[in-house]
């Protein structure tokens, strides 16, 4: 068996992709094709290429199964059929049944390059593999030769998004809608790390709108998010120190205000404390409320008629925009509360 590639092998480009009623019925056919999609990407093309034909050669420790076939051409279509198959290793010695062996593999030898190693009575062949740069995110499963992309991407339960970028959510909020929660996660990622779930602790609708109420609820509990609807505007609050009826200021340096949707039209953004003395004041008339100025006050008894919430961002905390410090959140210095949800790190 000779080691180099062979002149008819270097020219040699066989493509495999399945007709749309070949999909449905689930069966399979070998065809030399162009490079068209069909299945509206439901189904498979994949192409080996001669140059990626190596007699004398095989990949190692990329072996999904290993299949026994009566010829190499049906080690190929096996590593079509296989959707998370790249390349195979082929087997030129008969066994005593008079068939050969056929392994497939999860990679090719481009990316494994030191785990393709010289073995006799072996052939490999490697496909067009559009995984190789690693597109899927979250431990999800690229596989190779699907959509017009050429690959696609399989999600782990509760992930999704075309490379699986979107996170389950960790929070069962009313407020959050789907398109918030992507910028609320990535905020909160350095808070609740890979496993960590907000439990609420207070919503206004279910538990009654009472600064008072609020407190029973949630004091005592360290790693707070506050999430504030008012009108078309979603904003609120995090700290780490707990909340109490002390009628005192707590210290932290770690809390911070965010805004997901602004009167601005600013993308997402959360501003960071700057006087950590003044970080949250803890009254149990009041509710909610973060800063010395106040940057954001929260008053649960007076949700709508009169109200008397507030934001004024720039004295405890980071201002972003100095000339709409006192709108930026919520419109107006003052404003309605639609909806107040409290969340405690589980």
């Amino acid at each position: 068996m000779q080691t180099s590639r062979s002149t008819s092998s270097r020219r040699r480009k066989q493509t495999f992709r399945m007709e749309p009623w070949l999909c449905v019925a689930g069966i399979s056919l070998l065809l030399l094709s162009s490079h068209t999609l069909s299945c509206d990407g439901v189904c498979r093309e994949m192409t080996f290429l001669g140059l990626k034909f190596f007699a004398g050669k095989r990949l190692v420790e990329h072996v999904i199964r290993t299949e026994q076939v009566w010829d190499k051409d049906l080690c190929e279509l096996r590593c079509y059929l296989e959707h998370n198959c790249v390349s195979f290793n082929f087997k030129v010695k008969m066994s005593a049944e008079g068939t050969f062996s056929c392994e497939l593999n999860n990679a090719t030898h481009l990316e494994q390059n030191g785990q393709f190693i010289s073995t006799k009575d072996y052939v490999y062949q490697g496909g067009e593999n559009y995984c190789g740069h690693a597109p899927c995110r979250n431990n999800g499963t690229c596989q190779s030769g699907f959509t017009i992309k050429r690959y696609r991407c399989l999600c782990l339960p509760g992930y999704d998004g075309e490379h699986c970028e979107n996170a389950p959510s960790s929070i069962d909020s009313v407020i959050l809608s789907a398109n918030l929660l992507p910028a609320f996660q990535r905020f909160f990622e350095p808070v609740i790390g890979s496993s960590g779930k907000w439990e609420l602790c207070y919503r206004a609708s279910d538990h009654g709108w009472a600064s008072k109420t609020f407190h029973v609820k949630c004091d005592g509990k360290i790693n707070t998010v506050t999430i504030i609807k008012s009108a078309s505007y979603v904003f609120g609050g995090y700290t780490d120190i707990a909340w109490d009826s002390s009628d005192s200021y707590g210290t932290t340096s770690n809390a911070f205000i965010f805004s997901l949707l602004n009167s601005e039209n600013l993308l997402p953004f959360k501003t960071a404390v700057i006087i950590k003395s003044q970080a949250i004041f803890k009254r149990e008339s009041n509710g909610p409320t973060f800063g010395g100025g106040h940057d954001l006050f929260v008053d649960l008894n007076n949700p709508k008629e009169s109200p008397s919430s507030h934001s004024n961002l720039g004295h405890s905390y980071k201002s972003t925009v100095a000339r709409s410090k006192l709108t930026l959140l919520a419109g107006s210095f003052n404003f309605v509360l639609d909806e107040v949800e409290v969340f405690f790190l589980a």
